[in-house]
Formats: structure tokens, sequence, C-alpha cells
């Protein structure tokens, strides 16, 4: 559980050297409090802890490379995060650009996502689940 707790004060020269600390019990905490307003909060919290980690340690250690690996699939999920508002924006714009034309067509946000909903039934359903990151943390 490589990251889950702060480091030990017990650990040579790491409090002087790392000046914000950062782990995952304390990014879970900030998530589950509602503290984190937007992704780019979250993503510099655990920018932080990869920086912290590779900084501290050297390039071969185990907390080098874990912090490397998950330093860059943060930046893959940010960038599928940004397909997917765009995904969005493009299927809203669709169906309203279609409901202006038609206006016998709905528009409630099941008549707006029936589309992804055929081509990403998962994601459109994790979407829907206001709670679904929180259930993910908790468990």
């Amino acid at each position: 559980r490589l990251f889950a707790e702060p480091v030990p004060g017990t650990v040579t020269g790491y409090h002087e050297r790392v000046l914000n600390p950062m782990d995952f019990g304390r990014i879970r905490h900030r998530t589950l409090a509602g503290e984190y307003m937007s992704t780019k909060g979250l993503a510099a919290d655990v920018r932080q802890l990869c920086n912290n980690a590779m900084g501290f340690n050297p390039a071969e250690s185990i907390y080098s490379v874990a912090a490397l690996g998950i330093s860059e699939t943060l930046e893959k999920c940010l960038d599928l995060s940004k397909q997917w508002t765009k995904l969005i924006h493009q299927a809203h714009k669709r169906h309203f650009m279609r409901v202006r034309h038609d206006r016998s067509l709905r528009t409630d946000n099941d008549a707006i996502f029936a589309e992804m909903r055929v081509h990403y039934p998962q994601i459109v359903r994790n979407f829907e689940h206001r709670d679904f990151l929180r259930a993910k943390l908790e468990a």
C-alpha cells in the first residue's frame, strides 16, 4: 500500500526536503469531504505525491517507479476525461440542434444521453450514478 499514509517522521531528511507532503490517505479524505471542486485540485495533489516520491527517492527505487506509473496513469485519465467532456458537449449540441429544427423532440437528460448510452453504456451508467467515485473510495 505505497503512499497510503504520510511518510513517518523517522525517515531521515524527508520532512526537511519535502515541503508539501502528500499521501493517498489525505487525498481520499479530501475527496470524501468534497474538498475538490474539480479534477484540477485532485490532479494537483496526485502530482504532488508523485513529485515528492520521485524527488526524494532514487530513480530505480520502488517508490519512484510506482510514482512514475501513477503519474503516467493520471495523465492518461485526464486526457480521457477531456475526450469524454468533449463527447458530452458534442452529443448535447447535436441533440439541441435537432430539437431546434424538430420541436417534437424531448429535451430531458434521457434524450440527450440516448446516443451516448448506445455507444458507451457503462460510462453513462457510472456518470449518472452520482456517488460512483464515493462508493469506490469507501469500498
